[in-house]
């Protein structure tokens, strides 16, 4: 439990309510919450730069099999992060209707989620996240949540969005783009 105290204070976006004197003063996080194939997942507001509609972007097959190509976005290239396969969840084919690119800004680098369907913004109190079962956090990808949230009506994953994007760097292996380009493909 204290490994989640301390990775929730570092959560960008935690805002505290003082109360009337006496009372516990209350601190609550805005999520945007989205669906990647069928589970929920959760990302601080704070970090979300901008939801984009289902956008065509350049497939890279010589990167990570988890990077499912670029998109030239503003003023900077960004990889499309795929998280069906980075977490083995089951495929779902993205309907352009639903079907968005989150693109989130977290220790200075910028990337894209592919999302199914975004469900939209929430605020929780920090006490309603929970630590992730053993169970789940001793599989591979159980170490890419920070917690989870139960509301009435969801389950939701609340991702570690920085140890995210250091497995995806790490996964893109400069050695594989360099033989890649090397054969000419």
């Amino acid at each position: 439990m204290d490994t989640l105290k301390k990775s929730m204070n570092s959560l960008p976006g935690i805002k505290t309510y003082i109360h009337e004197a006496g009372k516990k003063a209350r601190e609550e996080i805005d999520l945007l919450v989205f669906q990647a194939s069928s589970e929920n997942f959760a990302i601080p507001a704070k970090i979300v730069e901008e939801i984009l509609l289902p956008w065509k972007y350049q497939p890279s097959p010589w990167l990570s099999q988890y990077i499912t190509g670029v998109i030239a976005w503003q003023t900077e290239i960004l990889a499309v992060i795929n998280l069906e396969k980075l977490l083995k969840l089951a495929f779902t084919r993205l309907e352009k209707k639903t079907s968005h690119l989150v693109v989130v800004r977290i220790e200075g680098m910028a990337l894209a989620l592919e999302s199914t369907k975004v469900i939209g913004l929430m605020s929780f109190s920090k006490e309603s996240i929970q630590s992730i079962p053993p169970e789940i956090q001793s599989q591979p990808q159980g170490k890419f949540f920070q917690g989870y949230i139960k509301s009435e009506s969801r389950f939701m994953l609340l991702l570690d969005l920085a140890k995210l994007i250091k497995y995806s760097l790490e996964e893109m292996q400069p050695d594989a783009v360099g033989n890649h380009l090397a054969k000419g493909n």
